[in-house]
């Protein structure tokens, strides 16, 4: 469960009073929290499926499992067909065929999202090799309406600091 409206903005309160830095991209993000061989990292919070880049770009990324009161949130992803599009039934071949094939890996269409950190939504599916199951890892749900709720007062806070 994430929390409430005023505890928001006092979880942000906080960070900030913590040398929070902000970047513009999480490949940034990454390279400060993920190089190895540091002795004592910096916290970063980034997307946990970057971990699929750890042996290409030279990092130890990885989820900070047990952190209080959440190591970060899930949030669902979308297919869409736009109304009143001029091919419907080749946009829905195309929504068929990122759901995956039958396999219990979903398939070279489900491939590019079938890393750790990124979690299937269909149950026939085995979680990928080395992945934090997601209750082991405790993230929040995130609700897309109430995001949409609260985002604007959130970005009016941050201006003010």
């Amino acid at each position: 469960m994430i929390p409430a409206v005023h505890d928001r903005e006092e979880v942000n309160k906080d960070l900030y009073a913590n040398g929070l830095v902000l970047v513009d991209d999480t490949d940034n993000v990454n390279q400060a929290v993920g190089a190895v061989g540091q002795d004592d990292p910096p916290v970063g919070i980034t997307s946990y499926s970057d971990r699929r880049d750890n042996d290409e770009e030279g990092w130890a990324l990885q989820a900070s499992l047990g952190t209080v009161p959440s190591p970060g949130i899930t949030f669902p992803a979308y297919i869409g067909l736009v109304n009143g599009s001029e091919n419907p039934a080749a946009a829905r071949l195309v929504a068929d065929f990122l759901m995956g094939d039958d396999s219990t890996t979903g398939g070279p269409a489900y491939e590019p999202f079938y890393v750790p950190g990124d979690y299937p939504v269909r149950i026939d599916m085995l979680a990928p090799d080395n992945a934090v199951s997601l209750d082991e890892l405790g993230a929040w749900d995130i609700v897309p309406e109430e995001t949409a709720r609260v985002r604007d007062g959130v970005a009016d806070f941050l201006l003010t600091l």
